[in-house]
């Protein structure tokens, strides 16, 4: 059985911060979202770093859905590493990843 995805993205930054440290992505082959942590140092860098290396993922995916996905976190999170060496400013940051990558009948 194929099941297909259909999906739409919003954000909202709420009524407490003046600004938004969420970024997600919704795409055919996988929906994410990652919450910058609020008082972490630019919770949005971690946030939108993590969420460009899940996007990578967005194409029909092979047979270890969970492999492609702890790949993915490994890479964001070196990416986030290397980041705070360039820029010390920012050690700290983080953010918490909710995501599902979809091959058309597993999640």
């Amino acid at each position: 059985m194929n099941v297909r995805l259909i999906y739409s993205a919003r954000s909202d930054v709420g009524l407490l911060r003046d600004g938004n440290e969420d970024s997600g992505y919704a795409g055919p082959w996988m929906l994410t979202v990652c919450d910058g942590v609020g008082g972490a140092a630019r919770g949005d860098i971690a946030s939108s770093t993590e969420v460009q290396q899940l996007r990578k993922l967005d194409d029909p995916p092979g047979d270890d859905l969970l492999a492609l996905v702890a790949g993915a976190i490994h890479r964001a999170h070196d990416r986030i590493g290397e980041l705070v060496e360039d820029d010390p400013s920012i050690n700290g940051t983080s953010t918490t990843l909710t995501v599902a990558l979809f091959d058309g009948a597993r999640v």
